[in-house]
């Protein structure tokens, strides 16, 4: 039996809470795992790694704020019983996506010399199933998309494209591996930085970037 509109408001606000929990253990994990490292005299990574480091928190921090404001305007939103319902997909699949922020959280203080494939480091590896999350989200949304999805999920797989670039061009040239890293960064925090920006604003400041192009 479907459930109401109310039933349905109601149990997208829990999964909101939900989500809650998660990324403030997944924030918790990263802050205790990095926080040692400048605190305890037995840890004494190279200058490089320690400003790595800073770089990661930071960009964990305001990713994980980012897509948790977005969340909130998603599930905060009352649904009508005129839309076709996709709750189970919508759900389902934002809890698998901060999961992975609770995986991406547990990776920050992994050493440089551990990679991935394409000699991508662990952290850098788990951003980009973030980024790509929405698409996934997209895919699954088939005709019953709300439309900011489409706009997400379009500066997300841009932004990791951009950032696959960077990286790819990083490790061919032969570079730093952590200022490639720290390079990576950049691109996904300037969009965050709007995002979050736009989000707490109510300003659509994206999309009228796109109108004057």
């Amino acid at each position: 039996m479907a459930l109401s509109s109310e039933r349905r408001n109601d149990l997208r606000k829990q999964c909101l809470w939900l989500y809650g929990v998660v990324v403030g253990l997944a924030i918790r994990e990263a802050i205790v795992s990095v926080v040692p490292v400048f605190t305890t005299g037995d840890l004494d990574p190279a200058p490089s790694e320690r400003y790595l480091l800073l770089f990661r928190l930071a960009l964990f921090l305001l990713v994980s704020a980012r897509f948790y404001l977005g969340a909130a305007i998603v599930f905060s939103a009352p649904v009508s019983d005129d839309r076709e319902p996709n709750d189970a997909v919508d759900l389902l699949v934002g809890l698998m996506h901060f999961l992975f922020f609770f995986g991406w959280s547990t990776t920050l203080t992994l050493p440089l010399d551990e990679r991935w494939a394409f000699s991508a480091s662990p952290y850098f590896s788990l951003l980009c199933i973030v980024l790509l999350f929405d698409a996934v989200w997209w895919l699954l949304s088939w005709g019953k998309r709300f439309e900011k999805l489409n706009l997400w999920t379009v500066i997300n797989t841009a932004t990791f494209v951009l950032c696959a670039l960077i990286h790819c061009g990083g490790v061919i040239a032969k570079q730093d591996l952590a200022a490639v890293e720290m390079t990576t960064f950049l691109p996904v925090a300037f969009v965050s930085l709007v995002d979050v920006s736009e989000t707490t604003s109510g300003r659509d400041v994206i999309r009228s970037w796109f109108r004057r192009l």
